[in-house]
């Protein structure tokens, strides 16, 4: 199983260009018992225009169990009833519905950043793989399924969930106006890149049209799908990573953090088996945290 077979499998997206065929990239991270596994791909330019490159950034996060297998859980923001995400951020039903359903897999604010000199129009269809999408912005063209679901309805026969927007106009301006509220949130900081701005039309209200405008395409789900990546705490207190997939893992972090300390170990392509001592805490978050240049070293 390829990464990118990985990524269909657990969170398919497929995407039409009305100027060529092209692939997306993506960085899918699985978190297990605070523990961060990333799988990178390549960046894939349009064949018929290069300068359009669409980039996925997300993670699918889980908690294991003793035996290394994943658990259902909760985040906590949903325990407590703090909103996640701003209020113009469309939920499948409500935004209370999310914390009652059960599953195993979060995939965890996956965005799709576009890049292009050009006006451009595409066309974006986006499935979880035993899932459910439970939110997303701009305001979407369909969504399925489109009837309510048990909250153990992901653990039965069911329809992949999915989202599409037929119509995304990513043009170059820098004078677009993004929706905001005076509270802060985290989901702000996603539009600090230089991706270019896009456009789609927003629910019809009154029979107009009021057209929304982002720096990306945001959704997040909800699945039981059984990822490939199986993480146990051994009695010496060292971490056994089992590679369930054909292919390896390009790219495996074993992250820990202890208050304002961290550390972290990096292990590439790992096929079948693995295990690593935790890392000593003796980093900062402004020293010590692996980026895509020092893949391949050890942090301490």
């Amino acid at each position: 199983m390829t990464a990118s077979q990985i990524a269909t499998e657990h969170g398919a997206i497929r995407f039409r260009v009305r100027r060529g065929r092209w692939r997306a990239t993506a960085l899918i991270g699985v978190v297990l018992l605070g523990l961060t596994a990333a799988v990178p791909l390549d960046s894939h330019p349009a064949q018929s225009d290069p300068g359009l490159i669409a980039h996925e950034w997300g993670t699918f996060t889980t908690i294991a169990g003793t035996d290394g297998s994943s658990v259902q859980w909760t985040p906590v923001q949903l325990v407590i009833g703090e909103p996640e995400l701003p209020g113009f951020v469309e939920h499948f039903r409500s935004g209370s519905y999310k914390g009652t359903l059960r599953g195993t897999v979060r995939m965890e604010t996956p965005v799709i950043y576009f890049y292009t000199p050009n006006e451009t129009k595409v066309s974006v269809h986006v499935s979880f793989k035993d899932g459910l999408i439970t939110e997303w912005f701009p305001h979407a063209s369909r969504f399925q399924p489109s009837t309510p679901l048990a909250n153990d309805a992901l653990y039965g026969p069911h329809e992949d969930g999915s989202v599409s927007w037929d119509s995304v106009l990513i043009a170059p301006s820098p004078n677009v106006k993004f929706p905001s509220e005076s509270a802060s949130n985290h989901y702000y900081t996603a539009r600090n890149t230089s991706a270019t701005p896009l456009m789609v039309p927003g629910p019809s209200i009154n029979q107009s049209e009021a057209n929304q405008h982002e720096k990306f395409l945001f959704y997040r789900g909800i699945s039981t799908v059984e990822l490939p990546l199986n993480a146990t705490v051994q009695e010496n207190g060292s971490i056994q990573f089992d590679n369930r997939a054909a292919d390896p893992v390009p790219s495996l972090i074993l992250f820990e953090r202890r208050g304002d300390r961290l550390g972290y170990r990096i292990l590439n392509s790992v096929r079948g088996s693995a295990t690593l001592d935790i890392p000593s805490v003796s980093g900062t978050l402004a020293c010590s945290c692996p980026s895509s240049r020092n893949f391949g070293t050890k942090g301490s």
